[in-house]
């Protein structure tokens, strides 16, 4: 008999709680938009803005290639960011690490024009996420930075200061592949 009459009492409530719920003026279902994206006019894209292309938007390409260079093993490819302009944005941008230590101006020690292969071997075998052949430059600025954009493990010795840096830039789109510092610091 408790059995029967706790069952019913349940379905009461339930009943119940229910109507409430129907006759809430102020309850509304959340509205849920649908969006279709629209397809992606590649053709009005910088290249160095599509998804296949690694690293960071860094230094605008001409619009067509403008030089023609030798790289590695006489192999000759077509170029869209020119050495000075990879000069001009090294003089007018922060280094990534952090900016110049007070009182010293930055110098542009190299910028070398190579194949992604042998820019990976100079740099210890790191990828740089192109082909072996694609032209990249690869620089050397001399400071010294500070590293107060450089993220340090917990517990990890900070580094203050660093004599120098590397970075890579893609020589077709202009692209910053990767930069490094010394991992010894000053």
């Amino acid at each position: 008999m408790r059995t029967r009459l706790f069952s019913v009492s349940c379905i009461v409530g339930a009943v119940f709680f229910g109507l409430f719920i129907l006759v809430q003026p102020n309850v509304q279902a959340e509205k849920t938009d649908i969006i279709i994206p629209k397809p992606l006019n590649l053709s009005q894209m910088k290249a160095s803005s599509l998804p296949d292309h690694p690293g960071h938007p860094a230094i605008d390409p001409v619009s067509s290639a403008t030089e023609i260079n030798t790289v590695h093993s006489n192999v000759e490819v077509s170029i869209r960011v020119k050495s000075d302009n990879v000069k001009t944005y090294l003089l007018s941008h922060e280094f990534p690490c952090g900016p110049l230590v007070a009182g010293a101006i930055l110098k542009v020690v190299s910028i070398d024009l190579l194949s992604s292969k042998d820019a990976s071997a100079r740099l210890s075998g790191e990828s740089l996420g192109l082909p072996d052949t694609a032209p990249v430059y690869l620089v050397k600025v001399q400071g010294p930075f500070k590293t107060t954009m450089m993220p340090f493990a917990p517990g990890a010795k900070a580094i203050s200061q660093v004599p120098y840096g590397i970075e890579v830039f893609d020589a077709e789109t202009g692209n910053m592949l990767i930069w490094s510092i010394p991992i010894y610091g000053n």
